[in-house]
């Protein structure tokens, strides 16, 4: 071979390693693929949802009893200027309010009874025995009231009345409207309670009963009560009266009324515990100079 062949054989060879170096190049180290970019998803719609309804549910409702101190209600209370208005009907006085409140059981079987009779009158409850009423008590048991004078009731030992307590009591059992007058406030009762106290205190009228007579002599009513004195008093003076214990009895026949079977057991009650006085004297002494007179 010449020079000049193997000058064109060397550069056929130099040209041809090159090529095998790039083509080994191409197939170990390929041009990385560009990857198509990731499809952005739409974002996800976030639907908003409404609070929950917080339902308050109702409190329970809890039945207070009514306190003892508090005043019904259901009674019609009637100020001084109406009291001219009102129609004729049964004037309760300190002495049977207070029979109620001691006899509560043995009465309020009898209440339909007892309206019937009255045949539904209005009930007029001054304010004169709330004022009474103002530290009084309650008689402890049966035994004391027993022992205890008709006339004098009042040192019992029990606990203290309570007016509106009764005052409550009387208008659930007799179903009837019950007023609350307040006469002391009014000078025309005030002024009718004078004129009667004066005409009639010889005949045993006395403070405040003349309270409820003046309010009867004004309204035409009738007074219903316990007091030996104020029904003489009443019948002297032309005012309506009404024995609560022979009213009781008539209601309740056969049977007696609890008052009359108190007095019948403190009748009973005295005359075994009588205690028997011996006299003792001589010739000379006052004693026997009188029986011989």
């Amino acid at each position: 071979m010449n020079p000049l062949q193997k000058l064109k054989q060397f550069f056929i060879n130099l040209i041809s390693s090159k090529l095998n170096k790039t083509t080994s190049l191409n197939k170990v180290s390929p041009k990385p693929q560009t990857l198509p970019k990731p499809q952005t998803l739409p974002k996800p719609q976030t639907t908003t949802l409404p609070k929950p309804q917080t339902t308050t549910l109702p409190k329970p409702q809890t039945t207070t009893p009514k306190s003892v101190t508090e005043f019904p209600t259901s009674v019609i209370t009637v100020e001084s200027s109406e009291i001219p208005y009102l129609e004729p009907g049964i004037v309760v006085d300190a002495c049977e309010f207070m029979t109620m409140e001691d006899f509560q059981k043995e009465i309020s079987r009898y209440s339909p009874s007892m309206i019937n009779k009255l045949q539904n009158s209005p009930i007029y409850v001054l304010d004169t025995i709330k004022k009474e009423y103002q530290h009084k008590k309650c008689p402890k048991n049966y035994d004391e009231m027993m022992r205890s004078s008709s006339l004098h009731p009042n040192k019992y030992t029990g606990e203290p009345r309570n007016f509106n307590r009764t005052l409550g009591a009387w208008f659930d059992s007799l179903g009837v409207k019950i007023y609350f007058v307040e006469a002391e406030k009014s000078s025309q009762v005030r002024k009718s309670a004078k004129k009667c106290l004066t005409e009639l205190k010889k005949f045993g009228l006395h403070k405040p009963d003349h309270m409820y007579l003046g309010f009867a002599r004004i309204t035409k009513s009738t007074v219903m009560t316990l007091d030996c004195k104020m029904i003489r008093s009443a019948k002297k003076g032309k005012v309506k009266i009404r024995d609560f214990r022979e009213f009781l009895d008539e209601v309740m026949y056969p049977e007696a009324s609890p008052m009359t079977k108190l007095e019948e057991d403190r009748q009973y009650y005295n005359k075994i515990h009588a205690k028997t006085i011996e006299l003792y004297g001589n010739r000379n002494s006052g004693i026997n100079s009188r029986k011989k007179r």
